[in-house]
């Protein structure tokens, strides 16, 4: 009578180990837009602008702007880092609105963030300009102009 018992009790002990190795599913990392999802460093593989004059418009066509090529957002917290490749750099703070796929770098402006793939890729387009946004800039004659550089910047995930 004893043998059955201890094969019970063998058969019982591997069942319960199997059980108990089982990978249990990790949750899924957010695909969703999120202050949380942005941190980390993201490279700037593609920059581009154009530049806009008050009451005229866009008076230089978007184009290549190599000054970002290359360039580095480190989101860490609620503090983004930018970083060129001469080194020079600024610090931010930036929030994310999930709803409308936007990130605001505080004193740089409001940014659409197109395609984002979650911890991949995002494309982030400068919104248009206000009148605040718009900065005295000498004109070359003497006189001045009031200008903005909207910037659009295509980032990957390092």
């Amino acid at each position: 009578m004893k043998k059955p018992i201890n094969y019970i009790t063998l058969i019982a002990i591997v069942w319960l180990t199997a059980l108990s190795s089982c990978k249990k599913d990790e949750p899924a990392e957010s695909t969703a837009l999120s202050q949380d999802a942005l941190q980390g460093t993201w490279l700037i593989t593609k920059s581009e602008g154009t530049e806009w004059e008050k009451t005229k418009g866009i008076v230089t066509p978007k184009a290549n702007d190599p000054s970002g090529l290359n360039a580095t957002l480190k989101f860490k917290g609620t503090e983004c880092t930018y970083t060129d490749t001469a080194g020079k750099f600024g610090s931010f703070g930036f929030t994310v609105d999930a709803a409308n796929s936007t990130v605001t770098l505080t004193g740089v402006g409001l940014f659409n963030v197109k395609n984002y793939v979650a911890g991949k890729s995002m494309n982030m387009e400068q919104r248009e300009p206000l009148d605040t946004d718009y900065e005295s800039r000498p004109d070359g004659s003497g006189g001045t102009k009031l200008l903005y550089f909207q910037k659009f910047w295509t980032t990957t995930k390092q």
